[in-house]
């Protein structure tokens, strides 16, 4: 999974391998690490994970702790990305905020492919 953070947006990009670890109700993590203000280590962690008891009509959710954003998918989320039709998943964040944060997650089609490509092989 890739993370790439804009001014009022999040999005990530999901290899095959990843779409599957979902499917089998694993969470997907990554991270980075930075110094902090005094210098020392901290690090940045975003979190994606399918909420199994979400309803059909529920988008996804957006929670942001300390140093940690949690996005949450809904099952129908995760069909949406498992289908060959659709590149990904949108919505908005907290709507109560001025801007909301627009959240993407995304099949990356190149690793995508190479990876249900080597599925198919066996390797």
């Amino acid at each position: 999974m890739k993370l790439q953070l804009g001014e009022n947006s999040v999005r990530l990009r999901l290899d095959h391998e990843d779409v599957q670890e979902l499917s089998k109700g694993r969470a997907l993590e990554v991270g980075v690490s930075a110094p902090d203000g005094a210098g020392k280590p901290r690090r940045f962690i975003c979190t994606l994970r399918v909420d199994e008891d979400a309803g059909r009509a529920e988008s996804g959710r957006l929670l942001i702790e300390d140093a940690r954003i949690n996005i949450i998918i809904s099952p129908e989320d995760l069909r949406t990305l498992m289908s060959e039709e659709h590149e990904g998943v949108y919505f908005a964040g907290d709507l109560t905020t001025e801007n909301p944060l627009e959240v993407s997650v995304e099949k990356d089609r190149r690793a995508f492919s190479r990876s249900a490509k080597k599925e198919r092989k066996g390797f």
